[in-house]
């Protein structure tokens, strides 16, 4: 090997560890302390986060908009102060909850009204925007409400029961189905479209947890812990089995591995608009270091959800077959068409031309017999772009394997 080529290797290597440290799943996006409550993503992918006032050091009253770069900017300010929840219905109209007067509505125009009036103590807030209904929930009633598009009906979805001062609300869409988080004994309620109670899962931690937040991404609810700083998720189907998914038990901001990082009293989150990304803010009140000291987390959320799956023509297939993706070549984008002659345990992987596996695009225990239907956006684990070039698609599915190449091209 000559030297020139010794240090073209080393070069690569290099290049090829920064690459890793730059992709290391927990990232710090700002440490503008201001960033202490409420988040939420619009349509265009732009990210908004309310200040709370924490401990009378901030004035409570602020919406800002922060970039990916970590910049902010003041969106709008003169709110009535304490502003909770942040989230956005599908014509970008920004609701927030403000714990003494009720939820708030800002249009795109930054029009502000009164949208919801409430006693106080409202906090959490989920909108289904299939249906442009609205749930918020009051910590002081220990209750959960329903809401119609035009903020006049309100109907109470869940009052008591396993549900005491409660501080999390998620909503999942594909079931309708809300899950309420306790704010002092750790227990989360699972509540059906029909009213119904269960208990979800415990916090494996004794009184006084304190879980700010929880939301549901893909087949998962995130759970926040205030007093731990760190992130706990569970499957959601059965449900019930809360495990820490990022960050150490002492404070700090510390960016790294998932279970490496360091959190400062998680609380709100919000995901990107394709599900790869979780955004969280943290707050130091719990630390007791002034409160008020707001941090804008991100989280690269690991490969381990399954892609979406479109099932076409119901007709029973004669076999086991991969279709040759379309289009192809691609970008930035193409779908992928395989048939199944019965149910069957199904994997969609992608391989780069070395053989290393670059994303699982399908990965169930059973799908239904068909044809099925699935669209890769050329990303990979991490939400990350692949790279123009060719690309190995192979599906195997009990005793049948099939492997077709591919082209992304930018």
């Amino acid at each position: 090997m000559t030297w020139f080529n010794r240090i073209l290797g080393a070069i690569v290597t290099l290049m090829t560890v920064a690459s890793f440290a730059l992709a290391q799943p927990v990232q710090t996006i700002s440490r503008d302390s201001r960033l202490n409550s409420g988040i939420a993503i619009n349509k265009s992918g732009e990210i908004f986060v309310a200040t709370n006032g924490g401990n009378g050091v901030l004035n409570g009253r602020t919406i800002y908009k922060v970039a990916r770069d970590g910049s902010v900017e003041e969106y709008i300010t003169g709110l009535n102060p304490f502003l909770i929840e942040l989230d956005f219905d599908q014509n970008d109209n920004l609701y927030v909850t403000n714990w003494n007067t009720g939820v708030y509505r800002i249009t795109p125009e930054k029009e502000v009204s009164l949208f919801i009036p409430t006693a106080q103590g409202v906090n959490g807030l989920e909108i289904d925007t299939l249906t442009n209904t609205f749930y918020i929930m009051n910590w002081f009633a220990h209750t959960v409400s329903r809401v119609d598009g035009a903020g006049t009906t309100v109907t109470t979805v869940a009052s008591g029961g396993s549900i005491r001062f409660p501080a999390g609300l998620a909503f999942d869409q594909d079931t309708g189905n809300l899950y309420v988080a306790n704010w002092f004994d750790g227990r989360i309620t699972k509540i059906l479209p029909d009213g119904s109670q269960s208990l979800f899962g415990t916090l494996p931690v004794p009184f006084n947890t304190g879980m700010p937040a929880c939301m549901v991404v893909g087949d998962y609810l995130y759970v926040t812990s205030y007093a731990l700083h760190q992130i706990f998720r569970a499957p959601l189907e059965p449900g019930g089995a809360l495990t820490p998914f990022a960050g150490l038990r002492n404070p700090g901001t510390v960016d790294g591995e998932l279970l490496q990082a360091q959190f400062i009293s998680p609380g709100p989150m919000a995901a990107s608009l394709d599900g790869d990304t979780l955004f969280v803010t943290q707050d130091s009140l719990a630390t007791g270091s002034g409160g008020g000291n707001g941090t804008l987390r991100m989280i690269i959320l690991p490969d381990d959800t399954p892609t979406s799956i479109r099932q076409g023509n119901t007709a029973t297939p004669a076999g086991f077959g991969l279709a040759p993706n379309y289009p192809n070549p691609f970008n930035p984008g193409t779908v992928v068409r395989f048939e199944l002659p019965k149910a069957a345990a199904v994997s969609l992987n992608i391989f780069d031309i070395t053989g290393r596996l670059i994303h699982s695009l399908v990965e169930v225990k059973q799908t239904q017999p068909g044809l099925h239907e699935v669209y890769w956006d050329g990303k990979i684990r991490g939400g990350r772009q692949a790279a123009s070039g060719v690309y190995f698609l192979q599906m195997v599915a009990e005793g049948f394997r099939d492997t077709r190449k591919i082209t992304l091209m930018q």
